[in-house]
């Protein structure tokens, strides 16, 4: 398994930034894991040029949840804040 350290940190400082309750490490490699299954299924789609034929209802489900999900703006929050600390 990848190391996540330096994305689980983001997500920590995010969470701790947002009041949220941070996923232990173990569920937040597997949140991880699916959210890079789903951009490398897409990325392969582009390369192959084939998007359109992939499960629209399952791209616009995958679209909605990354933009409402806590745990995406958490990793964006901390990543924001390295960034600007750095």
């Amino acid at each position: 398994m990848a190391d996540l350290t330096r994305e689980y940190g983001w997500y920590r400082t995010g969470c701790e930034r947002l009041g949220q309750m941070p996923l232990a490490e173990a569920e937040f490699a597997a949140r991880w894991q699916e959210l890079e299954d789903h951009a490398e299924r897409l990325k392969a789609a582009e390369a192959e040029g084939s998007v359109a034929e992939m499960d629209a209802a399952t791209r616009a489900e995958m679209q909605r949840r990354i933009q409402d999900d806590p745990f995406v703006k958490a990793v964006l929050v901390g990543m924001a804040e390295e960034q600007s600390a750095g």
